[in-house]
């Protein structure tokens, strides 16, 4: 009894995610890819909000009017990088906030995993401008590589239909239509594309990539292809009537 109901909670829970998110994303919530073994796990669906707080009109005003600030313009480092920001402006066509507000605003996932791993998944809501981003952070990545004299620190790897980049042989990131996916230690990047690339796997082991059989798939996979089923059958579609909820825990 105790267990059917927390089966219950669980599926109402998954149902209410994926539910928030029909129609305004073609990729699954951010948060099913977060591995089952996180310690931490934070969501913020809504940027927009925490931008204004921290770089709206009325924030940049009062930062530029403290006497730090002030003190630092005249700093040839901190002129270095105000013009790395109007060198990333140039390159994506818009003002840093309107960046910045286009490239977080489809929502913000963070999460801590054992051995100090941390995951951080960005949804952006230009696709063209992130992939702009992210080529010119290579190209800036290679030159330096090739300056020190070591261009393998910049390197690809390929998980099935990810492709996975580091920078300096330690972090890695994919970056999946609108979605990238950023981890400070190779391990964690597997461990969000094990959540991502068996969400198509089937308990009886005819699902795809790797036709995973029953516990070999990662709980949370499993978890949201249960969701999925249940929000199919409660759902309204053009074919069908949406079942109740009784009528769906049955067939769950």
């Amino acid at each position: 009894m105790f267990e059917k109901l927390q089966l219950k909670l669980i599926l109402i829970l998954a149902a209410l995610i994926l539910q928030t998110t029909i129609g305004a994303q073609s990729l699954p919530p951010a948060v099913r890819w977060i591995p089952q073994n996180a310690v931490i796990s934070l969501e913020l669906s809504d940027t927009k909000a925490l931008l204004d707080l921290f770089v709206g009109e009325k924030a940049i005003e009062f930062i530029t009017s403290l006497p730090i600030y002030q003190k630092q313009s005249s700093n040839p480092k901190f002129r270095e990088f105000l013009g790395i920001v109007r060198y990333l402006e140039a390159t994506l066509g818009a003002d840093w906030r309107t960046a910045l507000a286009k490239l977080t605003g489809g929502g913000i996932t963070f999460a801590i995993c054992p051995k100090d791993t941390v995951i951080l998944i960005i949804d952006a809501k230009d696709e063209q401008m992130l992939n702009r981003l992210h080529e010119t952070f290579l190209n800036i990545a290679k030159d330096e590589a090739r300056k020190q004299n070591q261009p393998d620190l910049v390197t690809s790897k390929q998980y099935q239909d990810i492709t996975a980049w580091t920078f300096d042989g330690k972090e890695a990131h994919a970056i999946i239509g609108k979605r990238v996916v950023l981890s400070n230690r190779s391990e964690g990047l597997n461990d969000a594309a094990a959540v991502v690339l068996s969400h198509h796997e089937k308990m009886d082991g005819s699902g795809y990539p790797k036709g995973l059989k029953g516990k070999e798939s990662p709980v949370t996979a499993r978890i949201f292809a249960i969701a999925d089923v249940f929000d199919a059958l409660t759902s309204k579609r053009p074919y069908k009537e949406p079942m109740s909820f009784e009528e769906a825990m049955d067939i769950a």
